[in-house]
């Protein structure tokens, strides 16, 4: 029964637009994380995800299983002497290293150059040389000229000829 003056709680009834939207709002949700158990790794073409569409750090050494980064995979120079931590790099995970040497006669007051190669397959890490004890031969250049060589460059002020060794040391394997 109804008596004047007193107000009744009004009901609420949505619209029909309401409803349609909320089913498609619910149905949207629900359709995103149903894709994202659905979507997997087989399911990207190859070169989908490039790195900047990975955020920073998010990629960590626990994600990354062993054996999954191999140098085949590294680009040149993708590993820098900037990116190592200290220590990282023991001598036991080295590979071993051959040496290459010219022995070179430099004519009485005169210069000789020579280039010294790695055997193929080894790169270049230092190079060096030996002269006579009596300070007559010297060294005017040496530098790396390629990933496998060192060149040299001797004067000699001596009045006979003098011989003198150069060497490379070569990363091997």
């Amino acid at each position: 029964m109804k008596l004047s003056g007193e107000i009744q709680p009004r009901r609420f009834r949505p619209s029909p637009a309401m409803v349609v939207a909320v089913i498609a709002l619910c149905m949207s949700m629900g359709g995103i994380g149903y894709a994202a158990g659905k979507i997997g790794s087989h399911e990207l073409k190859v070169d989908a995800v490039k790195s900047r569409h990975i955020a920073g750090g998010a990629v960590t050494k626990q994600a990354i299983h062993r054996g999954a980064v191999v140098s085949a995979k590294l680009g040149n120079r993708a590993v820098t002497t900037a990116k190592l931590n200290d220590n990282a790099v023991k001598a036991g995970k080295l590979a071993g290293t051959v040496d290459g040497l010219n022995s070179v006669n430099v004519p009485a007051n005169d210069t000789a150059t020579t280039t010294v190669s790695c055997p193929a397959g080894a790169q270049a890490l230092s190079g060096g040389y030996s002269t006579p004890q009596n300070g007559q031969v010297r060294v005017t250049r040496m530098r790396r000229t390629d990933d496998d060589s060192w060149t040299f460059a001797f004067r000699n002020t001596a009045a006979e000829s003098r011989t003198v060794d150069a060497r490379v040391t070569c990363l091997s394997g």
